[in-house]
């Protein structure tokens, strides 16, 4: 169809966008339960404080958190999560990170993520254990999950196209671009 498809092209068709916003609201709004095993037994425990705030530097709710992860998930079909520590190990603070803004890559048998930069390139490399990557869908032995935005462009672009279509002509007042003629003679009843 020649239109662009993108993240925000996309989110602009409104069965998309509310759709997305159906799945990602739903599941954000779920209660979030912390707990540990201790044998067979489960124990409820309070809420890490990472949890309740997962990133103070960009003012980030817990629900907003669940949110982007979701919505990556639907467009992107991949969510990344950074996971800063501490010098004991505990996970302190959490950011997502755009799946654009992401590669995977296997090193010595084990998933590495290299981050983008500022400049574009692909320069820091993180492991796996201070990045959480959830998958959507994918095909077995893929790294990353199946894309929803580039799985589905082609109907996305003839979303757009029809509503551009449809918002041109009804800009134009309805009327059609064209005239019927013929060269015979008509009554006023084969005319209306």
């Amino acid at each position: 169809t020649g239109e662009k498809v993108n993240e925000m092209s996309a989110l602009g068709i409104s069965t998309v966008f509310s759709a997305i916003s159906l799945i990602a609201d739903s599941i954000a709004l779920l209660p979030v339960k912390t707990l540990r095993y201790d044998g067979q037994k489960t124990i409820y425990t309070d809420k890490p404080k990472f949890l309740e705030k997962p990133n103070v530097g960009l003012d980030l709710t817990m629900f907003s958190l669940i949110h982007q992860t979701i919505t990556s998930l639907a467009m992107h079909g991949n969510a990344f999560i950074l996971v800063d520590k501490d010098r004991q190990g505990r996970p302190i603070q959490l950011t997502p990170v755009h799946p654009e803004k992401v590669k995977v890559e296997m090193d010595n048998g084990m998933k590495t993520y290299m981050l983008m930069s500022k400049k574009g390139s692909f320069e820091r490399k993180i492991t796996s254990d201070n990045m959480l990557h959830f998958v959507w869908y994918s095909y077995p032995g893929n790294l990353i999950g199946v894309s929803p935005l580039r799985t589905n462009s082609n109907t996305y672009g003839l979303a757009l196209a029809m509503e551009r279509h449809i918002a041109q002509f009804y800009g134009q007042g309805g009327t059609p671009s064209s005239v019927l003629e013929t060269d015979r003679d008509l009554t006023a009843e084969q005319a209306n």
